[in-house]
């Protein structure tokens, strides 16, 4: 019965794993669209000037690979949960087949 325990103390851990990057991704999808518009946004009201354009430049790049990232993080989260749920199941079946299993 040890066993049924371990896998699911492991298939909790990994679960509780994948929300976390979840929540960062999320963070890091506000920060992405909604701190970086209202920052971007006065700085360019208060600095003008071509380094003002290159600066602003900068911070939209850094912006878009804010939210690629946030989105590669997300869609790991997804594969890590459905990995994890596939691998959770074939382990409980295997152990479901030791157990009735008689020499």
């Amino acid at each position: 019965m040890s066993q049924y325990n371990k896998i699911d103390v492991d298939f909790e851990m990994m679960m509780m794993q994948a929300s976390i990057l979840e929540r960062i991704a999320e963070q890091m999808e506000t920060l992405g669209s909604k701190s970086f518009d209202t920052t971007l946004q006065s700085i360019a009201a208060s600095w003008k000037g071509d380094n003002a354009n290159l600066y602003l430049g900068k911070g939209e790049i850094l912006k878009s690979n804010t939210i690629t990232t946030a989105q590669n993080l997300r869609d790991i989260a997804g594969r890590l949960k459905s990995r994890t749920q596939f691998i959770y199941s074939k382990e409980k079946a295997a152990i479901e087949i030791a157990v009735k299993r008689t020499y």
